[in-house]
């Protein structure tokens, strides 16, 4: 059986779209194993139809973290028998690349971002431009790529003249799995609505301070929830400490994708507060947003081409002008008053996942895997 090794840097826990594909190619008969980094604080990981693999990190952050993970990738790629690498984003790519030279792998490349213009990298001249040499030196040898939307497939279009495939991070139909998973007890007051903003990434420019300084401006009965971690979340801790709003906004952490989902249904909107300051930004398509659909609620969403033409599309919520906590409590309550187009909004977002949907995305996958098997002479079993 044709093994698809797949590495990405993350814990596996959380990241759903690594999931979503690897369990595509397990249904499509490949033997998939699935490699990730396992940090001091991850969360225990379910088990899965395939075979999963967590390298227990010493470093968790920094520039001797990603030098680690990369070595220890290297050495565990070199031993280990596969016929096709996917590796997932610009800091897995270099030993992935490397190994596929060496043994004649196949290698496939989804790229989630674009990496090089990132918000970790805006105000780091020097890291970024250690992380364009590396995508300068490896990603123009590489022949099967594919990225989360049209923009960013543009973008490399334009700068590598490649042709990347497009495959959305649209979500599982959850619906089949709630009875399965034991509902989660979050410990907020009783009778409040929740107002959520996802984040795999509490960073910079993505709206989080402006989301907690509107806390005062908001009708007693909403509370904040953020979901996630980050570089910020300590200083957006303290943000809430010093203005005595514990009440008022909560912190989950990092949740597993089960218990996320059980939370997101429950709430009242979702929030995509992402800033258009870089590249990258401008042409994100977050998978927070799909989650949102998935779940039936509405969306507060900030003027990012992709993120804005979605919502206007299928009718999903409000578009802000610009992030500023007072828009942000406008939103709300404009929300919260017309209940008329609020049960539309939610209405729409339920029509809308009838065609924003994994069950239809993932045959994307299907497709570009099955020519990969027919260029390269592969038989799955």
């Amino acid at each position: 059986m044709a093994t698809v090794l797949v590495s990405v840097i993350s814990d596996l826990v959380t990241d759903q779209r690594v999931h979503k594909v690897s369990q595509t190619l397990h249904e499509m008969g490949f033997e998939v194993v699935l490699v990730g980094t396992k940090k001091r604080n991850s969360l225990p990981l379910m088990k899965r139809a395939y075979t999963t693999r967590r390298i227990t990190m010493l470093f968790q952050k920094g520039f001797l973290f990603y030098a680690e993970w990369n070595t220890r990738l290297l050495f565990y790629l070199l031993f280990k028998k596969s016929a096709i690498l996917l590796v997932n984003d610009l800091d897995t790519l270099p030993p992935n690349y490397i190994i596929s030279k060496l043994k004649r792998n196949v290698l496939v490349y989804d790229t989630h971002e674009y990496f090089t213009e990132t918000a970790e990298l805006y105000n780091r001249p020097a890291v970024k431009k250690i992380w364009q040499w590396i995508e300068k030196a490896f990603m123009p040898g590489v022949k099967y790529m594919y990225t989360v939307n049209n923009t960013i497939a543009g973008l490399y279009k334009e700068k590598y003249n490649k042709e990347l495939t497009v495959v959305r991070n649209l979500p599982l139909q959850w619906s089949s799995k709630e009875n399965s998973t034991p509902p989660v007890d979050f410990n907020f007051p009783t009778g409040k609505k929740i107002l959520l903003l996802q984040g795999s990434g509490l960073n910079e420019n993505r709206g989080l301070e402006e989301l907690i300084l509107s806390t005062p401006l908001l009708p007693a009965d909403f509370i904040i929830v953020i979901a996630g971690s980050g570089l910020l979340l300590e200083q957006l801790q303290q943000m809430v400490a010093e203005n005595q709003w514990q009440e008022k906004v909560f912190f989950t952490g990092i949740l597993p994708m089960e218990a996320l989902h059980q939370l997101t249904v429950k709430a009242f909107c979702g929030f995509s507060l992402d800033k258009p300051l870089n590249i990258n930004q401008q042409s994100s398509l977050p998978n927070k947003l799909f989650d949102y659909i998935a779940a039936g609620i509405p969306v507060i969403a900030s003027n990012i081409k992709e993120v804005a033409a979605l919502v206007k599309q299928y009718e999903l919520g409000i578009v802000l002008d610009e992030v500023r906590p007072e828009n942000i409590a406008a939103a709300v309550i404009k929300l919260a008053k017309d209940e008329t187009q609020y049960d539309r909004y939610k209405q729409n977002a339920v029509t809308a996942t009838h065609d924003l949907n994994w069950d239809r995305e993932k045959k994307i996958i299907e497709t570009l895997f099955t020519k990969i098997i027919t260029e390269n002479n592969i038989t799955i079993g």
